[in-house]
């Protein structure tokens, strides 16, 4: 087990089980807060965001340097976490992304600065590499060594796990909002909720929390996702075989051990967390369908072994919200993950802790994070 990183008599309540929250709660008590976690329903539920099986993990972000370092450090964090919970977390399969020339040049300027590994390559290279895959000869391609598959729901109940080990209080209940004097304060059951911090992290629920504050900066779009099976004994499509796809139609994730993942390309539909989602649509499995057809070809007719449905919880510019609230200084609001989240919660968990503990987040994090540097949301973005 991870030592005790520093001490403190902080009392810390999170409000929120996912990327952000759980992992939050988890860095705070390991620097000795005692931290109550609060969730709606059990940890890692298949209504939650941060739900499903697995979450893919890339650096690629253009010529935003920022999140290629933070994707860097998160490798190395889902190593570390996956040695100190005892099982394997992350798994490597390497990516491709298809794009321009230009556009491939410029991302491998930025993994060059960032001494992290690349190539730019021809479809013919690739599907003689990987002779599954399906490209144009002449079509070019990014592909990184250093991405893959972690772990979703799982990882969040062995966190949770620890975080009970740790003396860590976990429970199940919904939260709302009520006003003291001209402050906000958030109740449980009618119940004032008092630490010395709270963050409130839950996710794509956050606007209904906020919402003259959060609402506008924020859509909770519609994703369906879509798991094939390989036939019994067939390793071609695991992740060691074969690297997660990207590309405008749609993308994967190779199989961990419950199928390929293909998520297709859908225009924004939007989605309230709480109601009822129904199942994916006959549509959007057709066009899962096809996209293997165009990328993987003898993955095409295979069966659809699992399906779910979820919200991404999305901002303007796609960066997240980690700030105080302009009322109340004690509540620390943690969100906007916009559909890549996920792959940075283990570093993302410790800015934030350490954020609640000590008030004191880096410069850069700020001008990124703040809801400030947000706008709100138009018609026909964040989708």
């Amino acid at each position: 087990m991870r030592e005790m990183i520093g001490t403190t008599s902080s009392d810390i309540i999170v409000i929120g089980a996912g990327a952000f929250g759980m992992w939050s709660a988890l860095a705070a008590a390991e620097r000795g807060a005692r931290v109550r976690l609060i969730d709606m329903r059990e940890v890692g539920n298949a209504r939650a965001s941060s739900g499903g099986a697995s979450r893919n993990i890339r650096a690629a972000y253009g010529e935003d340097a920022f999140y290629t370092r933070l994707a860097m450090d998160a490798w190395t964090a889902w190593q570390e976490r996956g040695d100190d919970f005892g099982q394997r977390l992350l798994f490597a399969s390497g990516a491709l992304r298809s794009g321009e020339a230009a556009l491939l040049e410029m991302q491998g300027r930025t993994y060059a600065n960032c001494g992290q590994p690349y190539e730019i390559l021809r479809g013919a290279e690739v599907t003689q590499r990987w002779p599954l895959l399906n490209y144009g000869p002449d079509e070019r391609l990014f592909y990184e060594p250093l991405a893959g598959v972690v772990l979703a729901s799982e990882a969040l109940r062995l966190a949770a796990a620890r975080l009970r080990a740790m003396g860590g209080s976990i429970e199940q209940g919904r939260v709302s909002i009520g006003i003291e004097g001209t402050a906000p304060a958030l109740l449980l059951s009618g119940r004032r909720l008092a630490a010395d911090c709270i963050i409130v992290a839950p996710g794509p629920w956050l606007p209904g929390l906020f919402p003259d504050l959060i609402a506008p900066l924020m859509r909770t779009p519609r994703r369906e996702l879509f798991f094939f099976g390989a036939p019994p004994g067939d390793k071609r499509f695991c992740c060691e075989n074969l690297p997660c796809l990207a590309d405008f139609d749609g993308w994967t994730s190779s199989d961990i051990g419950s199928g390929v993942k293909v998520a297709p390309r859908m225009r924004f539909t939007p989605l309230d967390p709480d109601a009822e989602p129904g199942p994916p649509s006959p549509p959007m499995a057709e066009a899962a369908r096809n996209y293997l057809a165009a990328r993987i070809p003898a993955l095409a007719n295979a069966p659809i072994v699992s399906t779910y449905v979820g919200q991404l919880e999305n901002t303007a510019n796609e960066h997240f919200i980690i700030d105080t609230h302009p009322d109340n200084p004690r509540l620390i609001i943690a969100g906007g993950g916009s559909g890549h989240a996920f792959k940075f919660g283990p570093v993302l968990g410790t800015r934030i802790a350490e954020f609640a503990l000590s008030r004191h987040l880096p410069a850069e994090w700020r001008a990124r994070f703040a809801m400030g540097t947000h706008r709100p949301v138009q018609a026909g973005e964040a989708g």
